[in-house]
This record gives structure tokens, sequence and C-alpha cells, in this order.
């Protein structure tokens, strides 16, 4: 809620999108507190748009009325906020609640589970076995003995797999025994930085973390970096994670194709939200 109690929506990702032929925007958050997308009409989004804290449910009316030429009835408008309250967009006490429980729960796992096992990449240990020794085997032979940093692509295997398995088949041939991965924090919270304390599981093994490196890294920097960043919100790339592991342990089939969730919102779960669309 905002400062004078009114309803205000959480920071989301918005991607304008084509759904059965109709123009409609697809909200996603990008901590992944909640999983499923939202997709809504663009009359629709007008009126999220005005959920800042400071627009009760007469001036959303009045505004809407001034942007679309014609009115939108008080019931429409309470409907869609009860709505995105139900799906936990608003920033209110009820989100709250669910992000403490779900930090809660992150912090009590051993591990931190693979994000997007299943739907940018196999799941099935042999399958994605097969897929990462083939990206594997297609490398030329050469270079990776006086490798000191690798920049590669994350997470989209579609369009940067021969990349990440070039710079991961070299850094096999490193002889190093600790390697520091720096990813992007797509959904970073309270700092800059985060460190996780947990294992990183793929379906094709875990890739251990050095727990000991972590606490002096802290010790001496001074800071403590963030601990409970989430598990679904990528701080370290999980292809990073998986080739990292597969490259240097070497121990697949093509994995699956992504389906975004923004194409096709019904594979995904998306909560597709039409009211106000006869208004556009």
């Amino acid at each position: 809620m905002g400062i004078n109690g009114l309803p205000s929506l959480r920071p989301l990702e918005a991607v304008p999108i084509e759904h059965e032929g109709e123009r409609m925007m697809a909200l996603v958050d990008p901590t992944r507190y909640i999983e499923t997308p939202m997709v809504v009409s663009i009359p629709a989004f007008y009126v999220l748009t005005l959920l800042d804290g400071e627009h009760d449910v007469d001036l959303i009316c009045e505004k809407f009325q001034k942007r679309f030429r014609q009115p939108i009835a008080r019931e429409d408008v309470i409907g869609l906020i009860d709505q995105m309250d139900s799906a936990l967009m608003l920033d209110n006490e009820r989100f709250a609640r669910h992000r403490e429980e779900a930090r809660r729960q992150f912090m009590e796992r051993p591990d931190r589970p693979a994000a997007f096992a299943g739907v940018s990449y196999a799941d099935d240990p042999s399958a994605l076995s097969e897929y990462l020794d083939g990206l594997l085997a297609d490398v030329k032979d050469g270079g990776g003995e006086d490798i000191k940093a690798i920049v590669a692509p994350h997470i989209d295997f579609r369009v940067g797999a021969d990349m990440m398995a070039s710079g991961w088949k070299r850094a096999a041939k490193s002889g190093a025994d600790l390697f520091i991965i720096l990813g992007i924090g797509h959904g970073l919270e309270n700092d800059f930085f985060a460190c996780v304390d947990k294992d990183f599981t793929t379906p094709v093994g875990a890739m251990r973390v050095d727990r000991p490196f972590l606490n002096e890294l802290r010790e001496i920097s001074g800071k403590t970096f963030t601990r409970t960043q989430r598990s679904t919100a990528r701080s370290i790339p999980s292809s990073f994670s998986r080739f990292s592991w597969r490259a240097c342990s070497q121990t697949g089939r093509r994995s699956r194709r992504f389906q975004s969730c923004y194409r096709f919102p019904k594979r995904c779960g998306a909560l597709i939200i039409r009211s106000l669309t006869a208004s556009a």
C-alpha cells in the first residue's frame, strides 16, 4: 500500500505480447517470488499503471475515461485490484508475509534447486548428459592451460550454447581447483551483490560451493553480502553452474526447446485477465 493506504503495484516486468490475436501485456515478477505470470488487456494494464499508492478508485476511473473516451465502472477497477492482490502483485502486508515465508523456506534448504530444469533445458539426467556431451564434443581443442577468466553467455542454450561449451571446456584444462563464478543478479533486492551459501543442484549433479572461501571473502571485504537471495532469482546463472560441473567432471539428447511464457502463456500456466477488454 502507498503511504495513504491506496493500492500500490509491486515492481514488475511488463512485456507486450500477442495472445490469440489480441494485444496484451505479460506481467512477470523479476524476483520470482511469484512464479505464475499474469497476462492482462491493454486497458487493464493502463489501470495497473495508476496503482502507485497515490490514486484512489474514483481518480482512476476519471483518468481512464479521459484516456479511452468512455467510462469504466468502479466495480471493474475494484475487481482488478482484488485480482492483483490475490496474485500477490500488490506491495502490501499480504505480499510481505508471502515473501518472508519464501525466504524462510529457502534459508532452511540445504541446496539451491535448479530453477529452469525441464523448462529451458532437459530435467532428465541422461538426456541432459547426452546434450551437454554433444556440445562439448563439437568444441575444437586448443587453449586453456593459461586461462585466467571466461566471459560467457548465460541461461539461453538456443543462442549461446556453443560459446558456453567452448569456454567451459577450456576451463576444464586450466588445472584450477576453485572457480569463482560471477553472475548477473536479475532480482537482487537488498544489495548489489549476493553470495549464496548453498550447493547448486542440477539434473546431472550438484555444484559444491566452497563455504570456507565465501566466509573468508566476507571477512576480508568487511561485507556480509546477501545470503537470502532466493533460488529462482538467478544471482548466479544456472547455465554456468551446469556447464562448470559438467565440463570439469566430464561425468544431454537435445534439450527440450524453451517455451516462452510470453508467447505461450497457457503452457506456462499464466493467469490471463480479460477484464476491461471490451473497453479497448
